[in-house]
């Protein structure tokens, strides 16, 4: 009985942490590249507002759909000797198709609206490299 309880609690706690993290990077990419494209908008003196909301509708989409994907790849990442650097090429990877995926949708600014968010996903990628790091570190010396 015990088992199946547990097995029950590990499935939750699978289940969480892959709507908390998926959630986490779908709104910070959708943000920041609603940002880029909003501010090249403002840049060729057209409105802010629809190059924001222009990038961020056709990235949260995809972007739920696609960052699912993240959790499940730092799982497998994360039992390498080089985490950090997988988890930042996969990172890139992911922006890399995500300026395809904004060109292809018909976002004014592709590139100037993906740039900003591979900068601000290494940042939010490397916060999860070491907040797991320390979390395994506490499980060793546990």
């Amino acid at each position: 009985m015990t088992t199946i309880k547990q097995r029950l609690m590990n499935l939750g706690k699978t289940i969480k942490d892959a709507a908390y993290w998926t959630t986490y990077y779908t709104v910070g990419f959708s943000s920041v590249n609603g940002l880029g494209n909003g501010l090249a908008n403002y840049q060729q003196g057209k409105d802010f507002s629809d190059g924001f909301g222009e990038a961020y509708v056709n990235n949260f989409a995809p972007g739920l759909a696609i960052n699912l994907l993240y959790p499940m790849a730092h799982n497998l990442m994360q039992k390498t000797d080089h985490y950090r650097l997988f988890a930042n090429l996969f990172n890139v990877a992911v922006g890399a198709a995500f300026v395809g995926l904004h060109a292809h949708l018909g976002t004014e600014n592709p590139l100037t609206a993906v740039l900003p968010s591979i900068g601000a996903g290494a940042v939010m990628t490397n916060a999860q490299v070491s907040q797991v790091q320390r979390t395994l570190e506490k499980r060793i010396q546990e």
